[in-house]
């Protein structure tokens, strides 16, 4: 009895996640005594947003936490026995803190399976989830816990990879002279497969099945093909904005257009922009996947914030010198429970609180290479009180905040009949 195999929608579609492969027998078998093998696949079904917790697609703006516990089963003896295998899938939620808050046998096998697999499931933990702006996310998530009686093993990534695919792979990606973008359309080449165990090995352990997108940037001068990004999950016309590097909001669309599917691998030049890709991007939408979409950059007047000043780290008192830049309205939330954070430049600070406060963020700071750890706090995502988080950072940092009315580069989409 194997996993089912379904089509999932883009809005709920999966991210695969083979986090454990483990023989369940306690000690040495007899002769002709069979062996089980028991393995277990996270499908990262959607990420809940807000207090609302608004589903939405897992794709690659969502970091999900790693698991840090994943709970215990063993194949029970007597089930064993009985040459009983198949997939147990459970039906969990996880809230912010990557705590599973309520689990549910979505499909079973055997009453005795179902019942290890839902205790376990309630075991498993993870570290908080984000969106790449910080903001925090719960998760829907399905564990699928897989019981083969005979333990055949499951070939490594990589294993069987085809000599010569790096012929065919580029046959099939790389740039023509008059080329700055492409989308090569499903059915991909077997040797799809070999670039990404090749140039993402870890993410292919852990992924084996691969992505469902990927970013590739073509450099024409030394003739090589380099991953810059994978999505897993769906394809839509937003994530190919958004791996050109046009900021969420600096697009301004129709609605629909976003969320259409777009299946395919995006090829981009090396050093091209998002405005010189949007004309191949446009042609190929209209005539292959037949999306009457018109791609238009304008200059616009739009109110921005202006950040002008020295870098200079202040950390508040209440926090102690932790060396940390705290991006807060009013509370200050405990490690485990922040939306986000890392290390990164002045400028990349600057990136993080326009995608934090959802607002163009213009740098006139003074040059500086100092590096900066930062962490985005749960109510420094509620965009009403964005006056009072940048007081909080300038407090912290020196660096001084004026709204302003700048010209911005805005993406229009818009449908044509």
């Amino acid at each position: 009895m194997g996993r089912r195999s379904s089509r999932v929608p883009a809005v709920a579609a999966a991210l695969l996640v083979c986090l454990a492969s483990a023989v369940a027998a306690a000690e040495p078998p007899e002769r002709g005594e069979t062996r089980g093998q028991i393995s277990l696949v996270l499908f990262f079904k959607k990420a809940l947003l807000g207090p609302e917790k608004k589903p939405v697609e897992v794709t690659g703006d969502i970091q999900v936490g790693k698991a840090t516990t994943k709970g215990h089963v063993e194949y029970p003896p007597d089930v064993l026995a009985e040459g009983i295998g198949g997939t147990v899938e459970v039906a969990i939620l996880v809230d912010e803190l990557g705590r599973v808050t309520s689990a549910g046998i979505s499909r079973g096998v055997d009453p005795r399976l179902d019942a290890l697999c839902l205790e376990a499931a309630r075991g498993i933990s993870f570290g908080p989830s984000r969106r790449k702006d910080g903001r925090p996310v719960g998760l829907v998530v399905m564990a699928a816990y897989s019981f083969i009686p005979g333990g055949t093993p499951k070939p490594k990534p990589g294993a069987g990879a085809t000599p010569g695919w790096e012929k065919e792979f580029k046959r099939a990606y790389a740039l023509n002279q008059a080329e700055v973008l492409k989308l090569v359309r499903p059915p991909f080449p077997p040797s799809r497969m070999d670039f990404y165990r090749t140039s993402n090995p870890g993410q292919a352990e852990a992924i084996p099945e691969g992505p469902s997108q990927m970013t590739v940037r073509w450099d024409g001068e030394s003739g090589r093909l380099e991953c810059e990004g994978l999505r897993f999950g769906g394809s839509d016309l937003e994530g190919l904005l958004l791996s050109l590097g046009v900021a969420r909001y600096a697009i301004s669309a129709d609605p629909g257009l976003l969320g259409a599917e777009v299946r395919c691998d995006l090829v981009v030049r090396k050093g091209a922009t998002a405005e010189e890709c949007a004309p191949s991007l446009e042609n190929v939408l209209r005539t292959v996947y037949k999306l009457p979409v018109r791609m238009t950059f304008k200059d616009e007047e739009r109110e921005v914030i202006v950040a002008r000043g020295g870098y200079a780290l202040r950390p508040p008192q209440n926090v102690g010198d932790n060396g940390e830049v705290q991006i807060f309205d009013r509370d200050l939330d405990p490690g485990p429970g922040r939306a986000g954070g890392g290390t990164t430049s002045v400028a990349g600070l600057l990136e993080v609180l326009a995608e934090t406060l959802q607002c163009p963020v213009v740098s006139e700071v003074e040059p500086t290479h100092a590096r900066v750890r930062y962490a985005v706090h749960r109510d420094a995502l509620r965009t009403a009180y964005v006056d009072d988080v940048l007081r909080n950072v300038t407090a912290q940092t020196g660096l001084v905040f004026t709204r302003q009315t700048r010209t911005v580069r805005v993406l229009y989409l818009n449908k044509v009949e």
